[in-house]
């Protein structure tokens, strides 16, 4: 059996019988990360070849999980704003291909929503208020920073698409598809 010792172990705290340490065991059963991001990594083989960084997809199915489990241990009322949260997520990022009597309320709600970033100074809005986790895992993982670059450039989009109704996304997807029915 092995004895695990600290690394944070002074030499005065070993015992006396120096020949029994084995300093190259030491290092080897170290555990030098006790974060649960880093141990997945490891344990999933996605760090053995350090010159290669992991897939996207192999860390966002870390992310989900590790969503799911917390959707799961979260009250009914943190799961109904998570899932409030994922239907407003999802409005805005397709927001901008509305019709444009949609696109009014994409732009109404991509404003509110920038201000409630700077309000609140994070992208879970209420749910980190009620809930019992310190930091709750959004769906979607993206920095603050990032996620008003995007939503400013959508609602840019949609503020377009309503000052200009005959190029809007939703008029062009439209006529390709009315041009493509003629090869029908």
């Amino acid at each position: 059996m092995t004895n695990t010792i600290p690394m944070s172990s002074s030499i005065n705290e070993l015992d006396n019988n120096n020949d029994e340490i084995n300093l190259d065991e030491i290092i080897d059963n170290q555990v030098l990360y006790d974060h649960k991001f880093s141990k997945y990594l490891i344990n999933n083989d996605l760090l053995k070849d350090l010159n290669k960084n992991p897939n996207l997809d192999e860390l966002y199915y870390y992310h989900v999980n590790e969503f799911c489990k917390q959707l799961f241990t979260n009250s009914y009322i943190i799961n109904f704003l998570e899932i409030f949260n994922i239907i407003i997520i999802i409005f805005l990022s397709i927001g901008f291909i509305l019709p444009s009597k949609i696109i009014l309320y994409h732009i109404m709600l991509s404003m509110i929503i920038l201000i409630m970033y700077d309000i609140m100074d994070d992208n879970n809005f209420l749910i980190n208020k009620f809930s019992n986790f310190k930091n709750n895992i959004t769906l979607v993982p993206l920095s603050l920073r990032l996620s008003r670059i995007l939503l400013f450039n959508l609602m840019l989009i949609s503020i377009l698409s309503l000052s200009f109704p005959k190029y809007s996304i939703f008029n062009l997807i439209n006529n390709l598809f009315i041009n493509l029915k003629k090869y029908n």
